[in-house]
Order: structure tokens, then C-alpha cells, then sequence
């Protein structure tokens, strides 16, 4: 099985639709299914790039080895409702979902309506996902441009809730060891990031920077945190 994740956590990086293509292509061609997570979707803020989900990029017929996942926890900032969606054209598949794991993972009657309530309100999701974009990009911009300023380098992200950042330059190797150091550097600064330990990462030395939980004011006190760790790393 391979599992995409598009709009990607914790890069922003969103697939293109040749792209999703390509990789179902691949998938069939080595027998896999594959597992498009799209749970950031409706969170992309870059001018002028759009989201293709994989069940527009295959007009709908996804056959039984392609499956979309999605939650209400990152558009729609409804992380304790705990409500997420497997779509999936597979008839095993969900009969299995259904006997197994729904008894277990069931959604409450009012959780339901009211999340229906929601999605059926067409004015209100546009005014809502124009304003989500509109907040996303000014934080965005606003996080960037002090890392501009403190010269860390950062992966141009198109959607998302956060900044993938290279402070490979502050650790004297690239390695877990080092990157752990930095880390404690930044917590004794009171700042919380994710390492690319944690997060799979290629490379030792990236941290997720997540803009989004706070405000822009917060978020501006926070990098200057992150600017005195970084000074005391060079000591």
C-alpha cells in the first residue's frame, strides 16, 4: 500500500494533477493500492495554486485500489469532534469498515447533524474557506518574512498550517543527535517545534514551524524565541 499525502504534511506541497495521476499509474503498475490523505484540501493560501483531488483527477472512477481519507479536524479547525471519512470504491473494503470498525468509531446523532448542517450551508462555506485562505496566507506571509529575516531557509509551501524550516546550518552534523540538541534549544526557549525525526523527515535538521495555532503577534514572539535559541546554538 502507498499512502499520498496531498496537500503534504509538513512541506505544503500540493500535487498537481498530472502528478496524482502519475502516481496511481505507478501504484497499478507495481499492484498497490494507494491511500490519498486529503485532509488539508481546503486549506490551500498560495496565490493561484489549486487543490486536484484524486477523485477529480481520475473523473470519479477510483476502482477498487484507490481510497480518499479527509477530516473535519484541519479546514474546519474541529479537532475534538474526532470525525474523519473514508471514501472508497472498494465494496470489500467498506463492508469490512462497516462490520468492524463502525461500532467502534461511530460518530454521535447530534455530532452528525450538525456537521451536515454545516456542509449543506453553501453561502456560508464559501465566505468561510475565502476567509480560512485569506488568514492562512497573511500568517503564512507574515511567518516567512521574519525567517527571511533571521536568514532560515524554509520550503515554499502552498497550503497547510505550518512552515517545513532548515536550521541544518545551527548543528554541527547532520544527524538525530544534533538535531535532539537543537530541539532542547528551543524548548528551553519556550518554543514547541516538531523535528524532522518526528515527522519522517529525509533530512536531520528541518522543524515544523505551525503558524496557524496562534496568532500573528504570538507567532512574531515565538520566532523571536526561536532567533535567541539559535543565537545561544552558535555559542
Amino acid at each position: 500500500m502507498l499512502v499520498v499525502c496531498s496537500p503534504n504534511n509538513p512541506t505544503g506541497e500540493v500535487l498537481d494533477k498530472e502528478t496524482v495521476v502519475d502516481v496511481v499509474r505507478w501504484a497499478r503498475a507495481n499492484g498497490l493500492h494507494v491511500v490519498f490523505d486529503e485532509v488539508y484540501a481546503n486549506s490551500v493560501h498560495a496565490e493561484g495554486k489549486e487543490f486536484c483531488s484524486v477523485a477529480s483527477a481520475l473523473q470519479g472512477d477510483l476502482g477498487d485500489d484507490v481510497h480518499v481519507v479527509w477530516s473535519f479536524s484541519k479546514d474546519f479547525c474541529l479537532s475534538g469532534a474526532r470525525v474523519g471519512i473514508l471514501y472508497s470504491q472498494n465494496r470489500d473494503l467498506m463492508r469490512s469498515v462497516d462490520a468492524f470498525l463502525s461500532p467502534l468509531m461511530s460518530t454521535s446523532t447530534p455530532t452528525q447533524w450538525a456537521l451536515q448542517a454545516m456542509i449543506e450551508d453553501q453561502p456560508w462555506l464559501d465566505d468561510y474557506f475565502a476567509a480560512n485562505r485569506r488568514r492562512l496566507r497573511h500568517a503564512y506571509s507574515r511567518c516567512t518574512a521574519l525567517l527571511d529575516d533571521m536568514a532560515v531557509p524554509y520550503v515554499n509551501a502552498h497550503a497547510g498550517l505550518f512552515v517545513w524550516a532548515d536550521f541544518r546550518k545551527w548543528m554541527s552534523a547532520e544527524s538525530e543527535e544534533c538535531e535532539m540538541h537543537l530541539w532542547r534549544r528551543f524548548c528551553d526557549a519556550k518554543v514547541f517545534l516538531t523535528p524532522a525525526s518526528q515527522c519522517f523527515g529525509q533530512r536531520y535538521g528541518f522543524f515544523r514551524i505551525c503558524f496557524a495555532a496562534v496568532d500573528v503577534a504570538t507567532c512574531q514572539v515565538a520566532l523571536n524565541r526561536i532567533k535567541q535559541a539559535l543565537v545561544m546554538a552558535r555559542l
